[in-house]
């Protein structure tokens, strides 16, 4: 058994993670997802305006490409392994333009050393990882052992209005794309 963690820096000012208490064995796993409950959760302390699943069911094939203007997001990825793509646009931020990427999910895969992909698996760390967003920070995630299931929180319901949408092929960003020429297997998300 892995024992919850504190929130942890990541390489962007308004990213921030932290490892599930995850509870593993050869059924399975079981991970505590707010520990302690949502009244005593820093990541929570935002609220919970909605809830959601998502299935991303194709290799190579991205999801997301976008950031929010007001709503704080919190992701764990269940099931399979993603790259999770992040850049923060708050221009306002220390680390405004620069970008971080996380292998998260199940299991590892071989990564080109290149990229400086931080892998944070199941399988590496012994837990699930819990990634929370403040707005403006741009989100992305690419398959790589699909399908991918994972699971989120925002802080504010459904608006459309607080999705700010671009396409990752706009994104001017060297490590984005080399992660593009190693993994993605769709030409364009316009």
């Amino acid at each position: 058994m892995r024992m919850f963690s504190e929130k942890e820096k990541t390489p962007l000012e308004g990213l921030f993670m932290r490892e599930t208490k995850t509870f593993a064995d050869e059924r399975g796993f079981l991970a505590e997802l707010s520990f302690g409950g949502s009244a005593s959760d820093i990541f929570l302390e935002k609220g919970i305006g909605n809830m959601l699943a998502a299935v991303a069911s194709t290799q190579g094939v991205p999801r997301g490409g976008h950031y929010h203007l007001t709503s704080y997001e919190n992701s764990w990825t269940m099931q399979g392994s993603a790259l999770w793509y992040f850049r923060d646009l708050d221009p306002a931020s220390s680390t405004y333009k620069k970008s971080a990427v996380f292998l998260l999910g199940e299991k590892s895969v071989a990564l080109p050393e290149e990229l400086g992909i931080l892998d944070h698996t199941l399988e590496r760390r012994g837990s699930i990882v819990q990634m929370y967003l403040s707005p403006l920070i741009y989100h992305l995630l690419i398959p790589l052992i699909a399908p991918v299931v994972f699971f989120e929180t925002a802080s504010r319901p459904y608006d459309e209005k607080d999705y700010m949408r671009i396409p990752f092929e706009d994104i001017d960003d060297e490590l984005l794309k080399g992660i593009r020429r190693h993994f993605v297997q769709v030409k364009s998300s316009k």
